[in-house]
């Protein structure tokens, strides 16, 4: 009985420990990224020959800051609790899909106010 606890809390635990590597590897992604997108996307403006000026650096920043938030904070969210949800739908649909089980007369309660 304890080696099978032992093993069932094994795999909760390699669970937990890829969740965490998981959410460790997003929330890099979520603050690394727009700092290298931009360096990108100014070094490609600089190549192709232009000049940056004040307003394109701001106006670029904005637009860059905006996908951030609407696009980033969702995906971050989505890749988090996607993998969470998928199998908790598995246990709800596992537990459902159960075989009944024979009423057993010894725990019916005779009296029906008691619950």
């Amino acid at each position: 009985f304890q080696k099978r606890i032992q093993a069932i809390r094994g795999k909760e635990h390699d669970s937990i420990f890829q969740r965490q590597k998981m959410v460790a590897a997003n929330s890099t992604m979520y603050f690394i990224i727009p700092a290298a997108s931009s360096l990108v996307l100014f070094l490609i403006f600089v190549a192709r020959g232009k000049t940056l000026t004040l307003a394109t650096v701001y106006a670029a920043l904005g637009l860059l800051s905006t996908l951030r938030v609407s696009f980033g904070k969702h995906l971050n969210r989505a890749l988090q609790f996607g993998p969470e949800c998928h199998a908790a739908v598995k246990r709800f649909t596992t537990f459902l899909t159960m075989p009944e089980v024979e009423a057993r007369p010894e725990l019916i309660h005779a009296d029906p106010s008691v619950v």
